[in-house]
């Protein structure tokens, strides 16, 4: 069987050969287990992150609609202050043209 030295390489190198073979299948074996492991985890990630997001947006669309109504009801006041405002100074310059008119014919 083994007569030369040539003969005890070529052994070696199929037992190395299939060792490392055996060792490439463990390897995927392992890998296959990692990648699953990590797309669990990453799908995990993904809910607590959309929770989190979920709890940190509550409050902003609170505050988001509070900031909204304020805003409409600063409008509402400052566009009918605008028109009252309007319509005063309106009536002042006609009472006090008036009232000018009248002292200038004194």
């Amino acid at each position: 069987m083994i007569e030369t030295l040539g003969d005890v390489f070529m052994l070696v190198s199929i037992i190395s050969v299939g060792l490392v073979g055996f060792l490439l299948a463990i390897f995927l074996y392992h890998l296959i287990f990692v990648v699953m492991d990590l797309r669990q985890i990453a799908k995990r990630l993904n809910d607590i992150t959309a929770e989190v997001e979920e709890m940190v947006m509550a409050p902003v669309q609170v505050a988001s609609q509070a900031f909204g109504w304020l805003q409409k009801w600063v409008f509402d006041f400052c566009l009918s202050d605008k028109k009252e405002c309007s319509e005063k100074k309106s009536d002042k310059k006609k009472k006090s043209s008036g009232k000018k008119k009248g002292k200038r014919k004194k």
